[in-house]
Protein backbone atom coordinates (compact mmCIF):
# COMPACT_ATOMS: atom_id res chain seq x y z
CA UNK A 1 0.00 0.00 0.00
CA UNK A 2 1.23 3.48 -0.82
CA UNK A 3 -0.12 6.89 0.05
CA UNK A 4 -1.18 9.63 -2.31
CA UNK A 5 1.84 11.73 -1.26
CA UNK A 6 5.28 10.47 -0.32
CA UNK A 7 5.59 12.88 2.64
CA UNK A 8 2.41 11.68 4.35
CA UNK A 9 1.86 8.61 6.52
CA UNK A 10 -0.82 6.08 5.62
CA UNK A 11 -3.00 4.85 8.48
CA UNK A 12 -4.64 1.46 7.91
CA UNK A 13 -8.21 1.61 9.20
CA UNK A 14 -11.56 -0.14 8.86
CA UNK A 15 -14.46 1.10 6.78
CA UNK A 16 -15.57 3.49 9.52
CA UNK A 17 -12.17 5.16 9.61
CA UNK A 18 -11.03 3.64 12.90
CA UNK A 19 -7.34 2.64 12.81
CA UNK A 20 -6.87 -1.11 13.13
CA UNK A 21 -4.56 -0.55 16.06
CA UNK A 22 -7.50 1.01 17.93
CA UNK A 23 -9.96 -1.81 17.19
CA UNK A 24 -8.01 -4.44 19.09
CA UNK A 25 -7.87 -6.58 15.97
CA UNK A 26 -4.35 -7.50 15.03
CA UNK A 27 -3.35 -9.07 11.72
CA UNK A 28 0.00 -10.76 11.55
CA UNK A 29 2.39 -8.81 9.37
CA UNK A 30 0.00 -5.89 8.80
CA UNK A 31 1.28 -2.64 10.34
CA UNK A 32 -1.07 -0.05 11.70
CA UNK A 33 0.72 2.75 9.84
CA UNK A 34 2.83 2.99 6.70
CA UNK A 35 5.48 5.65 7.24
CA UNK A 36 6.10 8.36 4.68
CA UNK A 37 8.88 7.66 2.19
CA UNK A 38 10.05 11.28 2.33
CA UNK A 39 10.63 13.49 5.34
CA UNK A 40 11.87 17.06 5.33
CA UNK A 41 15.66 16.96 5.36
CA UNK A 42 16.01 13.69 3.41
CA UNK A 43 17.45 15.50 0.38
CA UNK A 44 20.11 17.20 2.49
CA UNK A 45 21.13 13.96 4.18
CA UNK A 46 21.07 12.04 0.90
CA UNK A 47 18.44 9.58 2.14
CA UNK A 48 16.24 10.52 -0.84
CA UNK A 49 17.58 11.53 -4.24
CA UNK A 50 16.33 14.78 -5.75
CA UNK A 51 14.59 14.88 -9.11
CA UNK A 52 16.09 18.23 -10.12
CA UNK A 53 18.52 20.82 -8.76
CA UNK A 54 18.82 24.52 -9.54
CA UNK A 55 21.83 26.54 -8.27
CA UNK A 56 21.18 30.00 -6.80
CA UNK A 57 23.77 32.58 -5.73
CA UNK A 58 23.37 34.43 -2.43
CA UNK A 59 25.52 37.40 -1.39
CA UNK A 60 26.14 37.98 2.31
CA UNK A 61 26.62 41.31 4.12
CA UNK A 62 30.37 41.26 3.34
CA UNK A 63 29.75 40.87 -0.39
CA UNK A 64 30.88 37.23 -0.54
CA UNK A 65 29.04 34.98 -2.98
CA UNK A 66 27.60 31.65 -1.81
CA UNK A 67 26.10 29.06 -4.13
CA UNK A 68 23.14 27.15 -2.72
CA UNK A 69 21.00 24.53 -4.43
CA UNK A 70 17.23 24.46 -4.71
CA UNK A 71 16.50 20.72 -4.81
CA UNK A 72 13.05 19.37 -5.64
CA UNK A 73 11.50 15.91 -5.42
CA UNK A 74 8.08 14.84 -6.63
CA UNK A 75 5.79 13.71 -3.81
CA UNK A 76 2.64 13.03 -5.84
CA UNK A 77 0.25 14.63 -8.26
CA UNK A 78 0.76 18.42 -8.30
CA UNK A 79 2.80 18.21 -5.09
CA UNK A 80 6.57 18.64 -4.77
CA UNK A 81 9.01 18.80 -1.91
CA UNK A 82 11.91 21.25 -1.98
CA UNK A 83 15.03 21.83 0.09
CA UNK A 84 17.45 24.74 -0.07
CA UNK A 85 20.91 23.42 0.72
CA UNK A 86 24.51 24.63 0.60
CA UNK A 87 28.05 23.76 1.59
CA UNK A 88 29.32 23.67 5.18
CA UNK A 89 32.98 24.11 4.28
CA UNK A 90 35.09 26.95 5.72
CA UNK A 91 33.50 30.31 5.04
CA UNK A 92 30.19 28.80 3.95
CA UNK A 93 27.15 27.73 5.98
CA UNK A 94 27.59 27.27 9.72
CA UNK A 95 27.33 23.48 10.22
CA UNK A 96 25.96 23.94 13.75
CA UNK A 97 22.86 25.83 12.57
CA UNK A 98 22.66 24.08 9.19
CA UNK A 99 23.51 20.38 9.56
CA UNK A 100 24.14 18.74 6.19
CA UNK A 101 23.89 22.26 4.71
CA UNK A 102 20.09 22.46 5.03
CA UNK A 103 18.68 26.00 5.07
CA UNK A 104 14.94 25.46 4.52
CA UNK A 105 12.63 22.65 3.51
CA UNK A 106 9.04 22.82 2.34
CA UNK A 107 6.39 21.84 -0.17
CA UNK A 108 5.13 23.35 -3.41
CA UNK A 109 1.70 22.53 -4.85
CA UNK A 110 0.18 23.39 -8.21
CA UNK A 111 -3.36 23.57 -9.54
CA UNK A 112 -4.72 21.68 -12.53
CA UNK A 113 -3.39 24.36 -14.90
CA UNK A 114 0.18 23.99 -13.66
CA UNK A 115 0.14 27.32 -11.78
CA UNK A 116 1.49 27.79 -8.28
CA UNK A 117 -1.10 27.00 -5.63
CA UNK A 118 0.86 27.04 -2.36
CA UNK A 119 4.40 27.50 -1.14
CA UNK A 120 4.89 26.36 2.45
CA UNK A 121 7.86 25.78 4.70
CA UNK A 122 8.39 22.70 6.86
CA UNK A 123 10.68 22.62 9.89
CA UNK A 124 13.12 19.75 9.50
CA UNK A 125 14.88 17.95 12.32
CA UNK A 126 18.36 16.59 11.61
CA UNK A 127 19.82 14.94 14.68
CA UNK A 128 18.78 17.27 17.48
CA UNK A 129 18.77 20.48 15.42
CA UNK A 130 15.59 22.05 14.07
CA UNK A 131 16.14 23.83 10.77
CA UNK A 132 13.81 26.26 9.00
CA UNK A 133 10.32 27.51 9.73
CA UNK A 134 6.82 26.10 9.29
CA UNK A 135 4.03 27.88 7.43
CA UNK A 136 3.57 29.92 4.28
CA UNK A 137 6.82 31.24 2.82
CA UNK A 138 5.17 33.86 0.63
CA UNK A 139 6.99 37.13 1.43
CA UNK A 140 8.60 35.43 4.43
CA UNK A 141 12.27 35.74 5.34
CA UNK A 142 14.53 32.70 5.32
CA UNK A 143 17.67 32.84 7.47
CA UNK A 144 21.16 31.58 6.65
CA UNK A 145 24.09 31.65 9.09
CA UNK A 146 27.58 31.89 7.59
CA UNK A 147 30.92 30.99 9.12
CA UNK A 148 32.91 33.82 7.52
CA UNK A 149 31.99 36.48 10.07
CA UNK A 150 29.20 38.10 8.04
CA UNK A 151 25.78 38.94 9.40
CA UNK A 152 22.89 36.52 9.12
CA UNK A 153 21.39 36.65 5.64
CA UNK A 154 17.65 37.29 5.51
CA UNK A 155 16.18 36.60 2.08
CA UNK A 156 12.96 35.47 0.43
CA UNK A 157 12.23 33.00 -2.34
CA UNK A 158 9.83 34.52 -4.84
CA UNK A 159 8.20 31.63 -6.69
CA UNK A 160 5.58 33.89 -8.29
CA UNK A 161 2.00 34.91 -7.60
CA UNK A 162 -0.37 32.30 -6.21
CA UNK A 163 -2.75 31.20 -8.98
CA UNK A 164 -0.69 32.67 -11.83
CA UNK A 165 2.01 31.27 -14.10
CA UNK A 166 4.43 34.19 -13.68
CA UNK A 167 6.95 32.22 -11.64
CA UNK A 168 7.57 28.55 -10.99
CA UNK A 169 5.19 26.32 -12.97
CA UNK A 170 4.45 22.64 -13.49
CA UNK A 171 3.96 21.69 -17.13
CA UNK A 172 4.43 18.50 -19.10
CA UNK A 173 7.95 17.63 -20.25
CA UNK A 174 8.99 18.44 -23.79
CA UNK A 175 11.83 17.56 -26.14
CA UNK A 176 14.78 19.60 -27.36
CA UNK A 177 15.95 19.96 -30.99
CA UNK A 178 17.74 16.60 -30.75
CA UNK A 179 14.69 14.76 -29.51
CA UNK A 180 16.00 14.42 -25.93
CA UNK A 181 13.44 14.61 -23.14
CA UNK A 182 13.68 17.85 -21.20
CA UNK A 183 12.22 17.31 -17.77
CA UNK A 184 13.20 20.64 -16.26
CA UNK A 185 13.92 24.06 -17.73
CA UNK A 186 15.11 27.23 -16.03
CA UNK A 187 13.99 30.24 -18.06
CA UNK A 188 15.35 32.97 -15.81
CA UNK A 189 16.56 33.75 -12.29
CA UNK A 190 16.24 37.26 -10.85
CA UNK A 191 17.88 38.35 -7.61
CA UNK A 192 18.49 41.63 -5.83
CA UNK A 193 21.84 40.75 -4.25
CA UNK A 194 25.31 41.49 -5.60
CA UNK A 195 28.94 41.21 -4.62
CA UNK A 196 30.90 44.24 -3.46
CA UNK A 197 31.70 46.72 -6.21
CA UNK A 198 33.24 50.16 -6.69
CA UNK A 199 31.66 53.07 -8.56
CA UNK A 200 32.62 53.12 -12.24
CA UNK A 201 30.14 55.55 -13.80
CA UNK A 202 27.27 57.92 -13.12
CA UNK A 203 24.61 59.62 -15.21
CA UNK A 204 21.22 61.31 -15.02
CA UNK A 205 18.15 59.39 -16.10
CA UNK A 206 15.14 60.86 -17.90
CA UNK A 207 13.26 60.79 -14.61
CA UNK A 208 15.81 63.14 -13.07
CA UNK A 209 17.65 60.57 -10.95
CA UNK A 210 21.42 60.68 -10.54
CA UNK A 211 22.18 57.00 -11.10
CA UNK A 212 25.47 55.47 -9.99
CA UNK A 213 26.79 52.33 -11.70
CA UNK A 214 29.07 49.93 -9.85
CA UNK A 215 31.60 47.40 -11.13
CA UNK A 216 29.32 44.53 -10.08
CA UNK A 217 26.63 45.66 -12.53
CA UNK A 218 24.35 47.25 -9.94
CA UNK A 219 22.81 50.61 -10.84
CA UNK A 220 21.45 52.61 -7.94
CA UNK A 221 19.74 56.03 -7.90
CA UNK A 222 21.31 58.18 -5.18
CA UNK A 223 19.69 61.58 -5.76
CA UNK A 224 16.77 63.07 -7.65
CA UNK A 225 17.21 66.41 -9.36
CA UNK A 226 14.66 69.07 -8.39
CA UNK A 227 13.45 71.71 -10.87
CA UNK A 228 12.49 75.17 -9.61
CA UNK A 229 9.40 76.87 -11.03
CA UNK A 230 8.16 80.44 -10.54
CA UNK A 231 4.74 81.99 -10.65
CA UNK A 232 5.99 84.74 -13.03
CA UNK A 233 9.23 83.55 -14.66
CA UNK A 234 9.20 86.53 -17.08
CA UNK A 235 9.72 88.85 -14.10
CA UNK A 236 13.06 87.31 -13.14
CA UNK A 237 16.17 89.51 -13.32
CA UNK A 238 18.45 88.75 -16.26
CA UNK A 239 22.21 88.51 -15.70
CA UNK A 240 25.18 87.82 -17.95
CA UNK A 241 25.77 84.19 -18.89
CA UNK A 242 22.12 83.10 -19.20
CA UNK A 243 21.65 83.49 -15.46
CA UNK A 244 18.38 84.65 -13.92
CA UNK A 245 17.77 85.81 -10.39
CA UNK A 246 14.59 85.64 -8.37
CA UNK A 247 12.85 88.95 -7.86
CA UNK A 248 9.94 90.17 -5.83
CA UNK A 249 7.75 90.25 -8.92
CA UNK A 250 8.63 86.68 -9.99
CA UNK A 251 7.57 85.23 -6.65
CA UNK A 252 9.22 82.49 -4.61
CA UNK A 253 10.47 79.34 -6.26
CA UNK A 254 8.81 75.95 -5.88
CA UNK A 255 10.83 72.73 -6.18
CA UNK A 256 9.08 70.09 -8.26
CA UNK A 257 9.86 66.69 -9.69
CA UNK A 258 10.84 66.68 -13.38
CA UNK A 259 7.84 66.55 -15.69
CA UNK A 260 5.25 67.17 -12.96
CA UNK A 261 3.08 70.21 -12.24
CA UNK A 262 4.54 72.34 -14.99
CA UNK A 263 8.19 71.50 -14.38
CA UNK A 264 10.40 70.72 -17.36
CA UNK A 265 11.92 67.38 -18.25
CA UNK A 266 15.49 66.22 -17.78
CA UNK A 267 17.32 65.35 -20.99
CA UNK A 268 20.13 63.00 -20.02
CA UNK A 269 23.50 62.85 -21.79
CA UNK A 270 22.73 65.81 -24.06
CA UNK A 271 24.27 69.21 -24.65
CA UNK A 272 22.15 72.30 -25.13
CA UNK A 273 22.58 73.57 -28.70
CA UNK A 274 20.86 76.91 -28.23
CA UNK A 275 18.50 78.60 -25.81
CA UNK A 276 17.44 81.49 -28.10
CA UNK A 277 14.86 82.02 -30.84
CA UNK A 278 16.68 80.77 -33.92
CA UNK A 279 14.25 82.53 -36.31
CA UNK A 280 14.84 85.89 -34.69
CA UNK A 281 18.61 85.37 -34.65
CA UNK A 282 18.66 84.46 -38.36
CA UNK A 283 16.63 87.60 -39.13
CA UNK A 284 19.05 89.76 -37.15
CA UNK A 285 21.99 88.15 -38.95
CA UNK A 286 20.49 88.92 -42.37
CA UNK A 287 19.77 92.54 -41.38
CA UNK A 288 23.32 92.92 -40.06
CA UNK A 289 24.75 91.44 -43.24
CA UNK A 290 22.72 93.83 -45.44
CA UNK A 291 23.70 96.79 -43.28
CA UNK A 292 27.35 95.80 -43.58
CA UNK A 293 27.03 95.56 -47.36
CA UNK A 294 25.41 99.00 -47.51
CA UNK A 295 28.17 100.46 -45.33
CA UNK A 296 30.83 99.05 -47.63
CA UNK A 297 29.11 100.79 -50.55
CA UNK A 298 29.23 104.06 -48.60
CA UNK A 299 32.96 103.71 -48.11
CA UNK A 300 33.43 102.94 -51.82
CA UNK A 301 31.38 106.02 -52.82
CA UNK A 302 33.33 108.27 -50.43
CA UNK A 303 36.59 106.97 -51.83
CA UNK A 304 35.46 107.74 -55.40
CA UNK A 305 34.39 111.26 -54.39
CA UNK A 306 37.80 111.95 -52.84
CA UNK A 307 39.51 110.71 -55.98
CA UNK A 308 37.37 113.05 -58.10
CA UNK A 309 38.13 115.97 -55.77
CA UNK A 310 41.85 115.32 -56.12
CA UNK A 311 41.59 115.26 -59.90
CA UNK A 312 39.71 118.62 -59.90
CA UNK A 313 42.55 120.20 -57.89
CA UNK A 314 45.09 118.95 -60.36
Amino acid sequence: MTGAFADQDVVIANVTGTPLSATGINFAGVPGTLSATYTAGNLATGTVAEDNTMPVTIYDSLGSAHTVNLQVVKLGQNRWGFELTGNTTTGELDPTDHPNGLIQAGTITFDGSGNLQSFNGVQATIGTVNVGTTGSLVDTDISAEWSNGSDTSEFTLDFGTIGLGNGITQFAAGSDANGNLVEYTTHFINQNGAQAGTMVNYAFTEDGFLQVEFANGVKRPVYKLAIATFEAPDEMENHTGNVYRQTRESGDYLLREPGLNGAGNVVASALEGSNVDLGEEFTNMIVTQRAYSANTKTITTTDEMLDELIRIKR
